[in-house]
């Protein structure tokens, strides 16, 4: 028979022998092979420290999920441990998985990672643990361990940080680890404590049995429960504490790591760029010649920014070491981009300004330089004004005072006039003279 923390005497059975061995072998098949899924290059598990956390991260996520209706029954009850319900079928399954999966972990870790396996958190851990389930199962308390196995929830973060680092949340684990480990474990072993809240084993229900068939028990009267889990419970708490001091004393650690390069950092010299190291002015002849900082051999394609010799000036600069590389790098590469950009956006629109009035006259010259020397065969053919004021005048062209009476119209008319036929030549020629007549004579 088994029974609940409500002292349900009319719960089910624990399920068959024959199931619970079913149970732990497909656990341990299932298991084994998963880790030769997983293993290798396809997800990127290469690494012996990785290989050895694939079993566990699938196992706590398997227990995590089975505890939650035990969590459920235990919250809605605001608390009390006697309304979380038996589930015998899912309760006896997750125990005898969890069997199976520390089986499976000494197993493949013998032969894949023995170096990962140590002999206080893997051997002495899994063995303990393998009698504790045995125990739960036999009291018919598999339901209790069920109820504890949230606990498991940070086991699968700090497998899922291991399998794939880039979701590593170290602050994530250390919450998770303190709010079940360590806040929840001490709440439920002063629960079971409560003589009320104690489980009843089956020596303990066969004693009640007795003693409520004969006359001499008291009506109403239960026994006492068992303290096992309690025990439990206190005995186990001490590693689960010594795992979470491990975890504070990383953060103290890292933290430390952090100071000492902020320290390094702070001793650490930057040089400053420049561009050129001028030299003071001289009395004499008030030079302003820059120091040569590269040697003559420097190329015409050297960069502008150029590192600083050893006439350049040194800063003390107090930047973490984590970060220095990296802000120097980035803002030195974005500083130079933008002065080389715009200095040379500068340079486009002082040329445009200041060259472009030039350009265009020295356009207009070139222009005027070009039409000038075309010119200049054609006025070398000209005649000179010496020999223009030595010709003589001709008289049949006009004067420079442009007299129209040089010109001989006169004669030029009358020889026309002279070689052209006259009207009534014309008129006779064509007809038109003989019909004029006659209508002269009848008009008279």
């Amino acid at each position: 028979m088994f029974i609940s923390l409500g002292h349900d005497f009319n719960s089910p059975l624990v399920p068959s022998e024959r199931f619970q061995w079913s149970a732990f072998f497909l656990s341990f098949v299932g298991l084994a092979s998963a880790y030769h899924v997983f293993a290798g290059s396809r997800f990127g598990i290469t690494t012996p420290k990785q290989v050895s956390w694939i079993i566990t991260t699938l196992a706590s996520f398997t227990m995590t999920v089975a505890s939650l209706p035990f969590v459920y029954d235990y919250f809605a009850g605001r608390g009390d441990v006697k309304g979380v319900r038996a589930f015998p079928e899912l309760a006896v399954f997750a125990n005898r998985f969890f069997q199976g999966y520390l089986l499976a972990d000494l197993s493949m870790g013998t032969i894949y990672y023995r170096p990962q396996l140590s002999f206080l958190t893997g051997w002495i851990h899994h063995a303990v643990y393998l009698v504790i389930v045995e125990y739960a199962v036999r009291q018919n308390w598999a339901h209790l361990f069920c109820f504890a196995a949230c606990m498991e929830f940070p086991t699968f973060i700090l497998g899922i940080a291991t399998l794939f680092p880039q979701l590593r949340s170290n602050v994530l684990f250390a919450a998770s680890f303190f709010l079940t480990r360590i806040l929840f474990h001490i709440v439920i072993a002063f629960t079971y404590y409560l003589p009320k809240n104690r489980p009843l084993s089956p020596s303990d229900v066969s004693t009640f049995e007795v003693l409520s068939s004969s006359s001499y028990s008291p009506p109403g009267a239960l026994p006492a429960g068992s303290m096992a889990p309690a025990v439990i419970l206190t005995c186990v708490f001490p590693m689960h504490a010594t795992w979470f001091l491990g975890c504070i004393n990383g953060f103290k650690k890292r933290a430390k790591l952090r100071r000492e390069a902020e320290a390094k950092a702070r001793e650490s010299l930057i040089p400053i760029i420049s561009l050129e190291i001028y030299s003071a002015p001289s009395k004499a002849g008030l030079s302003t010649t820059p120091k040569s900082s590269t040697s003559s051999s420097t190329p015409a394609s050297a960069p502008l920014i150029r590192l600083p010799d050893a006439q350049s000036s040194l800063i003390r600069r107090p930047l973490p070491l984590a970060r220095a590389q990296y802000l120097y790098d980035r803002y030195t590469n974005f500083y130079t981009t933008r002065y080389a950009h715009y200095s040379s956006r500068y340079a486009h629109y002082r040329a445009r300004l200041r060259g472009g009035p030039r350009s265009a006259a020295a356009s207009v010259k070139e222009q005027l330089k070009q039409s000038v020397s075309s010119l200049r065969p054609n006025l070398q053919r000209l005649p000179s004004l010496e020999s223009l004021s030595s010709l003589h005048p001709l008289s049949s062209l006009p004067s420079p005072k442009f007299e129209m009476s040089a010109f001989r119209f006169q004669q030029v008319a009358e020889t026309l006039t002279t070689s052209l036929p006259s009207r009534e030549e014309v008129y006779r020629s064509v007809g038109l003279g003989r019909r004029r007549s006659r209508a002269k004579i009848q008009t008279q």
